[in-house]
This record gives structure tokens, sequence and C-alpha cells, in this order.
């Protein structure tokens, strides 16, 4: 099993959506994919799961339950999704130790799952910090806009004292060009991650409609939109993933 936290610092990223299809992408390929939602927003579970939880990840972190009491499923067979919740806020706000207790939840994966995917909060706090200290890598999504390269060196600081004091083997997994348009602009920003990052950047995620639409559907876009050019780019990606993480495992 390998698990990855799929972070950024800056809103607006497309964070939620990259967790959401990387995953599905992921269980159509054939592995066994757990996605825990660790946004107090939870939109990871508003996008996948229909019918109400049996349970949440604040639950789980507050001991309540164990992990395999709340995985919910999703309509893509192989893909589970560990529920998010408003009540993970006091979490992220430094109020309950998260480090040891999420490491913990790890150990309790069903060992037949190939892939675990962290959707975390895009703030400073203590969910952030706890997921890149107990997961193997971090994938950035990165929305080609000027703002967005700014907090990308900033999430990189963070990683770099992540390293220094908690996790030395966490590795970044790459760099996903997100959100991206036709304009002089998104082209000249991921030229400017190609440039600074060659191999780690992915193909990219082109912004559109079908995209948006696709939690209204309880769906990933390869459900809801299987022939888009959003179901397209992320089969690319997912391909890419594979290849890279497949290599070492």
């Amino acid at each position: 099993m390998k698990s990855f936290a799929i972070a950024n610092i800056k809103g607006g990223c497309g964070k939620t959506t990259v967790a959401v299809n990387l995953a599905a992408g992921l269980a159509l390929s054939g592995k066994r994919v757990c996605l825990f939602d660790l946004d107090p927003q939870s939109a990871s579970t508003f996008h996948l799961v229909a019918a109400g939880a049996n349970g949440n990840l604040a639950d789980c972190l507050a001991s309540e339950k164990k992990l395999p009491e709340i995985l919910a499923r999703t309509l893509v067979d192989g893909l589970t999704v560990a529920p998010g919740t408003r009540l993970l806020a006091p979490f992220d706000n430094g109020g309950h130790p998260t480090r040891d207790r999420l490491r913990q939840l790890l150990g309790q994966v069903p060992p037949e799952v190939d892939y675990v995917l962290f959707d975390t909060p895009p703030t400073w706090g203590s969910l952030l910090i706890a997921s890149l200290s107990c997961v193997d890598a971090v994938l950035i999504p990165v929305a080609t806009r000027e703002l967005d390269l700014r907090m990308l060196q900033l999430l990189q600081d963070v990683i770099d004292q992540i390293r220094r004091h908690r996790n030395p083997s966490l590795r970044i997994a790459g760099i996903l060009p997100n959100r991206t348009i036709r304009t002089r602009l998104s082209g000249r920003i991921e030229g400017e991650l190609r440039t600074a990052h060659g191999p780690l950047v992915y193909p990219p995620i082109r912004e559109t409609a079908r995209l948006a639409e696709a939690g209204g559907f309880h769906a990933p876009i390869q459900v809801s939109s299987p022939s888009s050019a959003g179901a397209a780019d992320f089969e690319e990606v997912t391909r890419a993933f594979l290849e890279r993480e497949e290599r070492s495992f």
C-alpha cells in the first residue's frame, strides 16, 4: 500500500477535483483505493457518497470508531471513501492530537487496498501537517495562475520542514497543472512549472464545465461524463501516475 496527500495551501486549485477523479481513475484501472476526506468542507464526500455514511473521520480521530466501520462505497468498484465532516475543524485547529491517530488509521486500512489518497484542507493547519507527517508522498495540484506559483513555493518550504523534523522519507510525487485554460498567462505558468520542476510535472487538467458538474451527480467525471475532455485528461494523468508509482511497488 502506498499513501499520498493531495495537498496545496491555496484554495481554488482544484485539489478535491484531483483527489476524487484520480482515485476513481486508479480504481477503474483495477486498483483498490481508499480516499480519506480530511477537509472539514468534506467536498470529496459530497462528490462521491450519495447515501448517508455510517460515521466519519472525526469519529475515528476521536477514537470512537474504527476506520473499517465508516468506509462508504461509491459508484466505482474498488473505491471507498472515509467521509469528512465539519466536525474535523477542531482537529485542524490543533484542539486534538492528530498525527499519531492518523498514523493509526492508516494501519486500519483494509489489506487489499493498493493506494490511500488524502484530500487535505487548503490551510496551514494540523490536519495538513499530520497528513504530510504520515504519508509516503505528496501530489500538488497547481492552478495555472500567478499567485499559485507563490503558494507552491510556500508549500515546498513546509514539505522541507516536515522532512527535517517529522517524515524524512516524504517525497513529492508530482506537480499537476490544473484548471488550465487557453490563455497566454495559463500557458506561461505551465511552462514555468515544467522549466523549474521538469519530470515532476504531470500532463495538465483542463478547466471544463463537465468537471464542475460532476459533483452534482455524486460521481467522478469518468462516470458522469466518460467521453468528456475532463475524463480524457484524468485518464492520461492516471496512466502517468501508475507508470511512475508502479515501478517502485
